[in-house]
C-alpha cells in the first residue's frame, strides 16, 4: 500500500517519471518548482510553479493517496485548500475535485525505492539506518545535525512564546521561570516553578547586594524554612524572613511539595535554592550580560558565584556535612544556558526581530561541550562524534522527533541513504 508520506517525498524530490506528464483530463503538465513542504496545517505544498498547458499557476500543492480523500478530509469545506493549484494523488478514482487539475503518480514511481524505504523504517535497531549510516559522508551528517540544532531552538521558542503569554508578556518573569525549572531538574522542577511564580523580582532587585535577605525572602517563600535550635544562620533567615513577609506580603508555598528522597546532596533542592539566591542576587548583571556580551565564560561567572559560608558545610539546614564544592557545578551551569538562557535568548531575538541576538544564542551554543547523556553515549557508540552542545543538542532531535518516529524521509540522512538506492 502507498502511503501519503512516501508520497510527499516523491514529489518533493521528483522523484517520478516525468515523461508525457498529463493532468488526468489530458492537459500536459511540467513541474518548474514543486513548492516547499508545509509541516503545519494545510496545504501539503506551498508556493508551487506549475505550467498547465499553456498557463503558469504558482500556488499550493495537495497529495493523498486517492482521489476521494480530498472529500474524506473534508478539505471541500476547508478555505484553505481554495488556492491549490494541483491535486497530486497516487489513483485517481471516481471522486475527482472540481476545478483543482490533477495528476496521477500511479505507474510513475520506482516501487523498489518504496521497498527500500519500508525496510528502512522496518529496521528494530536503536536507529533505523543502524546498518546505513556508516556509508554516509560526514558533510551530510553534519549538516544534518546543525540544521536539527537549529529546528531544536525552534521548537523551544513555541515554549518560551507560551511561557511569555502565561505571565502577561513579562520577558525577565519568563526567563526566571525557566531558570528555576533547569535547577529543579526532573524531580524538583515543579516546585522550582511554583517558587519562582511567588518571587517579587521587582522587590528581589530593591534588594541587590543584601544576598542574606534575598536567601531568607527566597527559602521563606519555598516553606522550607524553619527555626533551628543552635544555628545562628537559620536564626537569621527566620528573622529576616518575618520581616520581609510583612513588608511585602508574603505567602509561602507548602514545603511537601520538594524532594529530597533518593537524590545525591549535591541536588538538594535546599542547596540549589540558595545557588538560585546567587542567581537573583545578581540578576541585572545576568540581563545585562545576557543582551550585550553573552558569552560563555561571562554567563558563567555569574551562575558560579561563591556561596555564604554556610553552604560550605550543608546540603540542607541544620545537618553539617563535607561539602566538596558549594557552588553550581559546571553540568548544572550548562544546562541552564542550554535549556533555559539560549532558547530565551534565541526567541527574544526571534519577537524582536533581532537576528544579532538569534545568532548569539546559536554562538552561545557551539561555545558549550557536547553534553553527556544516555542518548550521546549511544551515538558516540555507533561512531557519530560531536563537538559542541550545537552539535549534540541535533543529535538528540534527530533521536527524539525522527528516529523515534521513523521520520527517514524528512531527515537529511535518511534521504541521502534512500536516494542513494
Amino acid at each position: 500500500m502507498m502511503q501519503e508520506e512516501f508520497l510527499h517525498y516523491i514529489w518533493q524530490y521528483q522523484l517520478f517519471n516525468h515523461s508525457s506528464l498529463k493532468t488526468t483530463d489530458g492537459e500536459l503538465i511540467s513541474v518548474l518548482n514543486p513548492g516547499f513542504l508545509n509541516t503545519h496545517s494545510g496545504p501539503d505544498f506551498s508556493d508551487a510553479k506549475i505550467r498547465i498547458g499553456d498557463n503558469i499557476w504558482i500556488g499550493n500543492v495537495e497529495i493523498h493517496k486517492k482521489s476521494s480523500d480530498w472529500f474524506s478530509h473534508n478539505h471541500h469545506f476547508d478555505n484553505a485548500y481554495k488556492s491549490v493549484i494541483l491535486h497530486v494523488v497516487y489513483t485517481s478514482d471516481f471522486s475527482k475535485v472540481e476545478n483543482v487539475p490533477e495528476l496521477s503518480l500511479l505507474g510513475r514511481i520506482d516501487l523498489h525505492r518504496h521497498l527500500q524505504w519500508k525496510k528502512l523504517v522496518n529496521h528494530p535497531d536503536w536507529i533505523p539506518c543502524l546498518n546505513s549510516i556508516g556509508d554516509v559522508p560526514d558533510i551530510i551528517k553534519l549538516q544534518a545535525i546543525e540544521r536539527l540544532s537549529v529546528e531544536r531552538l525552534q521548537r523551544k521558542t513555541d515554549e518560551v512564546y507560551k511561557l511569555h503569554v502565561r505571565y502577561n508578556g513579562n520577558w525577565e518573569k519568563t526567563l526566571l521561570i525557566m531558570i528555576s525549572r533547569s535547577l529543579g531538574a526532573k524531580v524538583n522542577s515543579p516546585p522550582f516553578q511554583v517558587l519562582a511564580e511567588l518571587i517579587p523580582l521587582n522587590n528581589i532587585k530593591k534588594l541587590k547586594g543584601k544576598l542574606l535577605s534575598i536567601e531568607a525572602l527566597i527559602f521563606g517563600l519555598s516553606g522550607l524554612l524553619k527555626p533551628q535550635k543552635g544555628d545562628a544562620y537559620v536564626e537569621k533567615l527566620v528573622h529576616e524572613y518575618d520581616f520581609l513577609k510583612r513588608k511585602y506580603s508574603l505567602d509561602e508555598m507548602n514545603s511537601t511539595h520538594w524532594k529530597f528522597m533518593r537524590m545525591r546532596p549535591a541536588n538538594f533542592p535546599s542547596l540549589r535554592i540558595a545557588q538560585f539566591s546567587l542567581i537573583l542576587n545578581n540578576w541585572d548583571k545576568l540581563i545585562e550580560q545576557l543582551f550585550y556580551n553573552s558569552s560563555v565564560e561571562n554567563l558563567t561567572s555569574i551562575l558560579q558565584q561563591p556561596m555564604n559560608i554556610y553552604w560550605k558545610s550543608h546540603y540542607r539546614f541544620g545537618k553539617t556535612a563535607k561539602v566538596k564544592s558549594s557552588k553550581l557545578g559546571s553540568t548544572m551551569v550548562n544546562l541552564i544556558l542550554i535549556n533555559s538562557i539560549v532558547p530565551f535568548l534565541y526567541t527574544y531575538g526571534k519577537a524582536h526581530d533581532d537576528a544579532s541576538l538569534q545568532e548569539s544564542a546559536i554562538e552561545t551554543l557551539q561555545q558549550i561541550k557536547s553534553e553527556n547523556n544516555s542518548i550521546i553515549s549511544r551515538w558516540k557508540s555507533i561512531g557519530i562524534e560531536n563537538r559542541s552542545a550545537f552539535e549534540s543538542q541535533g543529535l538528540i532531535e534527530l533521536k527524539n522527533e525522527y528516529c523515534t518516529f521513523k521520520k527517514c524521509l524528512t531527515c537529511k540522512i535518511g534521504v541521502w541513504i534512500l536516494n542513494r538506492e
